[in-house]
C-alpha cells in the first residue's frame, strides 16, 4: 500500500533526530461467521450452490473455484470473503461443507448402458453423458441368467445387473445382447474349374 517515513527530534534532555520509515500493507479482516452451503446432486458445479448467512456487513462471499465439480465423499470446499474496503483490507478463504448427493443411475436419462456377448465374453459399457464409468470406482456388475441367478458364467448369463457406488446410486439391470454373425458369400474359381459358392461367417 506504501510507506510512511517519521522523523523524530529529540527535545529538552535529547538532542539529534532519527527518521524511520514504515511499510504499510492491509489489514486481514476478521470474519465473525461464514455462510452455509445448500446442498446439490453429484454433476453440478459448485455455482450451483447457494451460500447463505455469515457476517456480510463488510464484505461478500463466494466460491473460490465454482466451476469445479464437488464430488460425493469431500472435506468442503473453499469460500473466498472479499471486503467492501479493498483497498485496506485482503480476502479471506475458509472451507466450507457441502452435502453432495449420488447420481441415480436408476432414473437418471444421462446414463447408457450396453452389455455384448462375444467369443465367449462379456463387454460391458456404462456412460455418463460422453464419460465413460469405471467398474470398480463407479459401479459393481453382477450377472444374471435367464431364471435371475447369479451366475459367472458368459455362456450362461443374459442379464447384467450395474449397481452404483462412490458418486453414483441405485441399480439398473439391462439384457446383454448376442453378437450375431451374419453370412458373406463370395464366388470362388480354381484353375479354370467351374466356380463355387463359398459361405463364410462373419461378426458384425
Amino acid at each position: 500500500m506504501g510507506t510512511v517515513t517519521i522523523t523524530i527530534t529529540g527535545k529538552g534532555n535529547f538532542t539529534d533526530s532519527t527518521t524511520v520509515t514504515f511499510q504499510i500493507v492491509k489489514a486481514n479482516p476478521v470474519v465473525s461467521s461464514w455462510p452455509t452451503a445448500a446442498g446439490i446432486p453429484y454433476g453440478a458445479a459448485l455455482s450451483t450452490s447457494a451460500l447463505t448467512g455469515g457476517d456480510i456487513s463488510n464484505g461478500s462471499f463466494a466460491w473460490t473455484t465454482p466451476e469445479t465439480i464437488p464430488t460425493v465423499t469431500n472435506n468442503g470446499y473453499s469460500v473466498t470473503f472479499t471486503p467492501t474496503d479493498a483497498d485496506n483490507y485482503n480476502t479471506a478463504t475458509y472451507t466450507v461443507s457441502i452435502v453432495v448427493a449420488a447420481k441415480d443411475i436408476t432414473s437418471d436419462s444421462n446414463i447408457t448402458i450396453t452389455a455384448v456377448k462375444a467369443a465367449g465374453s462379456i463387454d460391458v459399457f456404462v456412460y455418463d453423458g460422453e464419460t465413460q464409468l469405471g467398474l470398480g470406482t463407479d459401479y459393481s456388475l453382477e450377472f444374471l441368467d435367464e431364471n435371475d441367478d447369479t451366475t459367472t458364467d458368459p455362456e450362461e448369463a443374459t442379464k447384467v445387473v450395474i449397481t452404483g457406488t462412490g458418486n453414483y446410486s441405485g441399480e439398473q439391470t439391462v439384457d446383454i445382447t448376442e453378437q450375431q454373425r451374419r453370412a458373406r458369400s463370395i464366388i470362388k474359381s480354381n484353375m479354370g474349374m467351374p466356380p463355387t459358392l463359398q459361405i463364410l461367417n462373419k461378426k458384425r
